[in-house]
């Protein structure tokens, strides 16, 4: 049985769907599926010339307004706990997007 949306703590993780896609963020369980507060995409590149990672996190859905999505469990194959080294860089790009969402900022051309 699954616990009331309100007492289970959010947690990051890292879930894979059916389809392939892989959306990082803040989840919690819920009645419906797992809710996904700021759901996010990472792409990891080598920075040539070096022995160092890019690490870039984007948006999962840029066009949507809302904060929060809910997947259902069918549609998910598989989910993990975040990495704790990408947190802060989680934190901080889903943070920036949420800002620039909600003063109408974001740098269009």
């Amino acid at each position: 049985m699954v616990k009331p949306a309100n007492l289970v703590p959010q947690k990051y993780e890292v879930l894979k769907t059916r389809t392939g896609a892989e959306i990082v963020g803040m989840t919690r369980e819920t009645t419906e599926g797992i809710e996904i507060t700021l759901p996010m995409i990472c792409h990891l590149q080598v920075v040539p010339g070096t022995n160092k990672t890019q690490c870039l996190f984007y948006p999962y859905s840029p066009l949507s307004q809302e904060e929060k999505i809910v997947i259902p469990r069918e549609h998910i194959a598989h989910k993990s706990k975040m990495n704790e080294q990408f947190i802060p860089f989680y934190d901080n790009a889903s943070s920036t997007w949420m800002k620039m969402i909600e003063t109408k900022t974001i740098p269009l051309t």
